[in-house]
């Protein structure tokens, strides 16, 4: 087919725009407004955590006297639910008591989850007032290890780190390029398991190649793999994080806290298998006779796009 019988095809705002983001010459009309975007993008996440914080310290001492919240509403998250996998691993997720999170709303890049044995609140700040120092994840006394506080810390990777420590980054910009499961590398901690009959990750090893074994592709997304993820506590013990369980819990569960807890959020949820594409739109597809939409070829129109940056090593 020849590309005058293509274009003809082709509504004309299609090719118009085809050509406008093709032009060289409109690179940096583009790019100026991809940064503002960009910028506009990190404020609203600077003050939504900022918020965030607040409501969280209030939320933790409204719920502290429900018993098993934090678990309950962990466990309504999928990824959280599918890494619990045993008897045990209930059991023993059975005495998380409270739930914080450390994070700076003005460089959000690293952040800390913590499971404690207590809990740690203090009065609620002023509104806009600088918040306590970031939450944590607590632990009653339990049968299985000793520690009060179990930790799962997420930096930024060295050469990120040396760069804002040596002031050769423009913090705004590198908010606004920040990937956090290319940016970052998590720190493991140790459990003081109470006996070997109660070392869940002796009990339950993680049987999945490790970073440090992998070569080429297959190191660039262990959730590719096949394996025992073994017990939960593996999220601890190693610095992998494979699941991405603790962007999971920072970026997704906190922010909707009562949302999973009531089952609105997360799996089980009312309606989380409807909208755009589900088995209804399919059905009246079906009953409008199963006209199919026309399709825009736009194969030979290609569009630049800024490539996605290379994952680090």
């Amino acid at each position: 087919m020849s590309n005058n019988m293509i274009n003809d095809n082709v509504p004309k705002f299609i090719t118009d725009i085809a050509a406008f983001l093709e032009s060289d010459a409109n690179n940096a009309r583009i790019s100026g407004l991809q940064k503002d975007a960009n910028n506009l993008k990190v404020k609203i996440r600077q003050q939504e955590l900022k918020m965030q914080q607040e409501y969280m310290h209030k939320l933790r001492q409204a719920v502290k006297d429900i018993p098993g919240f934090w678990p309950f509403t962990l466990l309504r998250n999928e990824s959280i639910m599918t890494a619990c996998t045993s008897k045990q691993d209930l059991d023993a997720f059975g005495y998380l008591a409270d739930v914080e999170l450390k994070q700076d709303p003005k460089d959000f890049r690293n952040f800390e989850i913590v499971f404690v044995a207590q809990s740690m609140l203090t009065a609620l700040p002023a509104r806009y007032a600088a918040p306590p120092p970031p939450p944590l994840q607590t632990f009653n006394e339990n049968p299985y290890f000793s520690n009060k506080t179990l930790t799962k810390t997420y930096n930024l990777h060295p050469e990120l780190e040396a760069a804002k420590k040596g002031g050769h980054e423009n913090l705004e910009e590198a908010l606004a390029e920040f990937d956090p499961e290319d940016d970052l590398v998590s720190v493991a901690t140790k459990i003081d398991w109470k006996s070997p009959e109660k070392n869940l990750i002796a009990l339950q090893p993680r049987e999945i190649p490790t970073l440090d074994e992998l070569e080429g592709p297959a190191a660039a997304g262990l959730e590719q793999l096949e394996g025992d993820m073994g017990s939960f506590f593996h999220f601890f013990t190693e610095e992998d994080d494979p699941m991405q369980l603790g962007n999971e819990i920072a970026g997704d569960i906190l922010p909707q806290t009562i949302e999973y807890f009531l089952g609105m959020a997360g799996a089980g949820a009312e309606g989380s298998d409807s909208g755009f594409g589900s088995d209804s739109d399919d059905d009246d597809d079906e009953e409008d006779g199963g006209e199919a939409e026309a399709e825009i070829d736009l194969e030979e129109e290609e569009v630049k796009r800024p490539a996605k940056k290379a994952k680090r090593s």
